[in-house]
């Protein structure tokens, strides 16, 4: 729709900036295997990772935690949770970097 009004104004069009690249991704371990527990700089790349995630929920009046609740589990590896609040209303999110998975949902509390 942007398009038909530049052109029916007889501008050119403007291009959007392409959003600055995420980090790398995290290595997945293979399927069966455990996984060894994350080294505190490991848990602060998981954090930095999910923050880059939710950037647009940050941007929109959320507010992300300063410290994200964590759990370990030599099987399902880490996992990064919070419940990010704008007004009354919250959002529960949970990070498995290892499964490479973030999921949100409405808050039920």
């Amino acid at each position: 729709m942007a398009h038909q009004a530049d052109r029916l104004l007889g501008r050119q069009p403007t291009s959007v900036p392409a959003p600055a690249p995420l980090t790398s991704p995290i290595e997945a371990p293979a399927v069966g295997t455990s996984t060894p527990s994350p080294s505190g700089r490991d848990w602060e790349n998981y954090a930095t990772r999910l923050e880059e995630l939710l950037g647009a929920l940050d941007w929109a009046g959320f507010d992300l935690p300063e410290e994200w609740d964590t759990d370990f589990d030599p099987q399902e590896g880490p996992l990064l949770f919070a419940t990010l609040w704008r007004g009354d209303g919250g959002l529960d999110v949970q990070y498995e970097p290892h499964q490479q998975t973030c999921t949100c949902s409405p808050s039920t509390m």
